[in-house]
């Protein structure tokens, strides 16, 4: 390193928490930010984690690269890519997709309905404690490297991270033992990298961040005073992992062309496979005419082995990269539209990324930036550090703590000097003396569900997509009062029409209202936004002679998380729905109508935010699902239990199932019949009589033809 930094108590670094790779650095003493190397002495540390194997345990995990090489002996154990779920729900189509693409379990949480968590040896995890282990790797590492502490830390992430996904990377800081003092753009904390301290910096840049897990982009006007943020945009699945995948293919197929064969099913071999083609990537991006590869184990069709070599070419990366490629331009040319930017438009565009790294990439970028003839296109001093840099260089700007009162206090204070409290709800302060500012643009809008009128589904915004931030003087909107016996509001992100349609951040319950106040009198809502994406939520009564006007600070630490009972409903009614559909023809007609009424029920208590009825209608919609409908209650529960464990079992059940239904359409007088033998099939494989319901296949495959 050019200048190690002096220690100093309680030191404060930049983290790019990456989906391939992680890092950290920290400002030195000549005010330059220096790469942290881990305890290997490598510059990044693998964003992986493993059980030990050795000690299968809870809790004795392999972290980095010890973790990485366990990865062809044990993929199904192994998490990569896991910032890819942060903050995501089960049910969320990104983890569907993201499904496809990994090797170990996604399940959902047993104890949090819509939660997910990911398999390790014996235990479950969120992704907020896998993405911790690697922060507590990189923290201890630093501490090392520095004979000091480590307590405050930038972490950086995507720009198009939504709210959920920004506070769990937060609390995952929190859980390794960080005090985060912001969430920083990756693409926001790479230009501050370039282009800190450099005066007449350009005047409009694209950043294009294309790291191993997504392609990210921002175009930031800089001036001699400050970043603005004006725009994002990307592809949220595309990064150097996908050519990885193209590259494994490749040679998949040269297996099969030698007479081998490659199983789906097989994680040890396909793992094999991604690490040979990730390193033959870097190879032929560097330059190499050959990427070579040896001893490759791969079984033939008759069960023998057979150890592969072969070579691939800067040919075979072309054909893979040529799909990527188009990816690429699709999003940039998308994101060009949008904006109504012509590439001439644009001053500079920085590359960082390892992926950015790929000549073809830097192609395709010229291409399309420089037809004019004009330079514009440059790859980052250094691509793979440049957004940790930037991290340790707003760290460095971070100074203090704000308490409630007012007070400004050290960075390493726990109470206030003044009033003695606790500053674990205070606001980080910057150096505005020495710091250039940092606005951004928000991602997406925000507001209030409420009722206007007979409409219970009404979203009002208040502070819109594309909103400069921070903003230091509330934005405020007047609705008129629903009740005065309570004030609920439903603090919403998004930009659909109806609530119902938006993200649910919050739920605030204002129990008390002003004794002068009435049903449609106006209510003011104030919201305010400052540089930490921490939302200050005010609410006044501008009919009232009372002083009243309570004030809520929605952070990442503190949030009010949304009522559980209203999640556990959002999550149960699409699976009733779905029950009443599929069989309709099998539920008595008073028991269907009063299942129909329940949900619409139910939608009413969700779109008030009725937590007592969502408890209620929670209760009584799951007990017609698994106990209240008869034999349709019974096949369902069957369908959804034995299909895990016995596939084979669960097919013959969802067959007889669909015969049923057909006999009950046409009054077939052998329904009865086929009804009996279906619920004796069930019951032995629910009673967990697994072989002796197999014994009655063939007989149940006879009754079903």
């Amino acid at each position: 390193m050019a200048d190690m930094p002096v220690p100093r108590r309680g030191s404060s670094i930049g983290i790019d928490l990456g989906t391939t790779n992680s890092l950290a650095a920290m400002v030195g003493n000549s005010g330059t930010a220096d790469i942290l190397p881990n305890r290997a002495g490598e510059a990044w540390t693998p964003s992986v984690i493993s059980p030990r194997r050795s000690k299968q345990e809870a809790g004795n995990y392999l972290v980095g690269t010890e973790a990485l090489h366990n990865f062809g002996r044990d993929p199904r154990n192994t998490i990569r890519s896991i910032k890819r779920l942060m903050g995501l729900t089960f049910n969320d189509p990104t983890v569907r997709v993201a499904r496809e693409q990994i090797t170990y379990e996604i399940l959902e949480d047993p104890s949090r309905a819509n939660a997910l968590v990911v398999r390790i040896g014996g235990s479950l995890l969120t992704p907020e404690e896998v993405s911790a282990k690697i922060l507590e790797r990189i923290k201890t590492d630093a501490e090392e490297r520095l004979n000091n502490p480590v307590t405050h830390a930038v972490i950086t992430v995507p720009a198009y991270f939504k709210e959920p996904q920004r506070a769990a990377t937060w609390n995952a800081g929190l859980l390794a033992g960080l005090s985060v003092t912001a969430i920083l753009d990756e693409p926001t904390a790479a230009a501050l990298s370039e282009y800190h301290g450099v005066k007449d910096s350009p005047a409009r840049v694209l950043v294009f961040d294309f790291g191993g897990g997504t392609l990210d982009f921002s175009l930031l006007q800089i001036t001699n005073s400050g970043f603005t943020v004006i725009s994002y945009g990307g592809d949220n699945f595309l990064g150097g992992d996908d050519i990885d995948r193209g590259l494994a293919r490749v040679i998949t197929e040269r297996i099969f062309d030698e007479g081998g064969v490659v199983k789906e099913d097989d994680y040890r071999l396909q793992a094999l496979l991604k690490q040979e083609a990730e390193a033959a990537k870097k190879i032929l991006s560097s330059g190499a005419d050959t990427a070579q590869l040896n001893n490759i184990p791969v079984r033939r069709a008759d069960g023998s082995m057979l150890d592969l070599e072969m070579e691939l070419t800067p040919a075979d990366l072309a054909r893979t990269m040529a799909p990527i490629e188009r990816r690429v331009r699709e999003a940039l040319e998308k994101y060009l539209r949008k904006e109504s930017l012509p590439p001439e438009s644009i001053t500079d565009v920085l590359m960082v990324g390892g992926s950015s790294a790929v000549p073809a990439i830097q192609r395709l970028l010229r291409d399309i930036f420089e037809s004019d003839g004009v330079r514009r296109v440059r790859l980052a001093r250094s691509p793979m550090e440049a957004v940790a840099k930037g991290a340790a260089l707003y760290a460095k700007m971070i100074v203090g703590v704000r308490c409630i009162c007012g007070q400004e206090n050290n960075l390493d204070a726990k109470t206030c000097v003044k009033c003695n409290k606790t500053l674990q709800s205070g606001t980080f302060t910057m150096d505005d003396a020495t710091s250039r500012t940092i606005t951004s643009r928000l991602p997406g809008s925000m507001g209030v569900g409420y009722r206007a009128g007979n409409d219970a589904d009404a979203y009002q915004v208040i502070l819109r997509k594309g909103s400069l931030y921070p903003i230091t003087e509330p934005i405020r909107e007047t609705f008129r009062l629903p009740s005065t016996l309570k004030f609920t509001l439903n603090i919403l992100e998004g930009d659909e029409l109806k609530a119902s349609q938006n993200h649910l951040a919050s739920v605030l319950q204002v129990d008390q209202l002003p004794p002068d106040v009435k049903e449609g009198d106006p209510v003011t809502v104030g919201f305010a936004y400052d540089r930490n994406r921490i939302l200050y939520i005010s609410i006044t009564f501008p009919s009232s002679k009372e002083k009243f006007s309570p004030q809520w600070k929605l952070d990442r630490q503190k949030e009010t998380p949304p009522d559980e009972a209203i999640n556990a409903l959002l999550v149960l009614l699409p699976r009733v729905r779905n029950f009443l559909n599929e069989y309709r023809d099998l539920i008595e007609q008073g028991v269907r109508l009063k299942l129909q009424d329940d949900l619409d029920q139910a939608q009413n208590a969700i779109t008030t935010s009725n937590r007592t009825e969502a408890e209620r209608l929670q209760g009584v919609m799951s007990r017609s699902l698994f106990d209240g409908c008869g034999i349709a209650s019974t096949l369902f529960m069957a369908e959804h239990t034995i299909a895990q464990d016995h596939p084979k079992l669960g097919h013959a059940v969802k067959e007889g199932a669909l015969k049923l239904r057909q006999q009950a359409k046409d009054r077939d007088p052998e329904k009865e019949t086929t009804r009996k033998a279906l619920e004796q099939l069930v019951t032995r494989a629910l009673m967990g009589e697994k072989n002796q319901a197999s014994e009655d296949l063939g007989n149940w495959d006879m009754l079903t033809r």
